[in-house]
């Protein structure tokens, strides 16, 4: 990769045996002295708040009650990014909403979806993100993501996501984007507010079976190339803040599938198909001037966890993770 790429690592906090192995944690240190020996020079860090359906008006975080056993809490967050501040990694910090039962929040219709109900679910995310932002200044972090994937939320409320982008500007000084989905589109209007577009690059890349490195670099040339356009007109720079493959078979037919999803005949380990999925994305990259940095989806805190298993998107000890590195160093 090109010098100026930054070398992202979307770091998932293991939140197993009480979150021991989790942010913070020695495993923690352990996981972020090999990302650093990959040529890793950032990571992402994700604290969670929760809505109980996509029709929630209200979004529950550790700003109000405490936060469920084994979870993000500040006080892991913070030491995750002591551990990354000492080994000389730079921090995003990309809060996430989650939906119980596993409901995407690009799908979030708060109540009725009446003017009432949108103003009383953006005044929850406020609260919610300023907490983040408040942090992320005191911390000093080098990024914050100010949403992800609030597809209907940004799409049906532009005016109030604005706002909130400007009421996370008071709070905290240093760089910001939004983490869309790869097909959501977002107003210009709300790039130039920001210092870099974010993207969640999990575009289908086939239709076959059987496809080779040129194919799925040409599936990835057509989306990168539609999201650098934008980022002409908004004169911002292009950051993937996701992109990842599962090791399975089906992982360049639905890149965005998570791995307990799939159903029981897919779940087998495909290295290859990962590697060359890597393979693909990292030659066709420095073909798009605007991209700036990619973060990897994912590595976990432990270094042996069973959380997705063999077949899910971690590349760490698979031979995707040599292609990382050789990109990487």
């Amino acid at each position: 990769l090109p010098a100026h790429i930054w070398r992202g690592v979307c770091l998932a906090h293991n939140w197993q045996n009480g979150g021991a192995l989790g942010y913070g944690s020695p495993a923690s240190a352990q996981t972020l002295d090999h990302l650093q020996g990959l040529g890793v020079s950032w990571i992402s860090i994700t604290p969670f708040a929760w809505m109980d359906s996509q029709q929630s008006m209200e979004i529950s975080g550790e700003y109000e009650k405490p936060m469920p056993d084994g979870g993000e809490t500040v006080e892991r967050v913070k030491g995750v990014i002591e551990q990354a501040r000492a080994r000389k990694l730079k921090v995003m910090l990309k809060p996430h909403i989650w939906i119980r039962g596993g409901a995407w929040r690009g799908g979030i219709k708060p109540g009725s979806g009446s003017q009432k109900d949108w103003q009383a679910w953006w005044a929850s995310y406020d609260t919610f993100i300023l907490y983040y932002a408040e942090l992320a200044q005191r911390e000093q972090v080098d990024s914050l993501v100010v949403g992800v994937e609030l597809v209907t939320a940004v799409r049906e409320n532009p005016e109030a996501f604005l706002k909130t982008i400007k009421k996370v500007r008071a709070v905290y000084s240093g760089h910001i984007t939004y983490s869309a989905n790869w097909d959501e589109e977002v107003p210009v209007e709300i790039w130039r507010e920001l210092d870099a577009i974010g993207v969640q690059l999990y575009p289908p890349l086939t239709k076959k079976d059987v496809v080779t490195q040129a194919e799925l670099q040409h599936a990835l040339h057509k989306n990168l190339s539609a999201w650098s356009a934008l980022a002409d007109r908004a004169d911002r720079p292009l950051l993937l803040t996701e992109v990842g493959y599962k090791s399975t078979p089906s992982a360049l037919k639905e890149p965005y599938g998570w791995p307990e999803n799939l159903p029981e005949d897919q779940r087998i380990k495909d290295e290859p198909t990962q590697s060359l999925a890597y393979r693909a994305l990292l030659a066709e990259l420095p073909n798009h001037p605007r991209v700036t940095g990619l973060f990897i989806w994912k590595y976990f805190t432990q270094h042996d966890t069973d959380e997705e298993g063999a077949y899910g998107f971690s590349p760490r000890g698979k031979e995707a993770e040599a292609v990382l590195r050789d990109a990487f160093q």
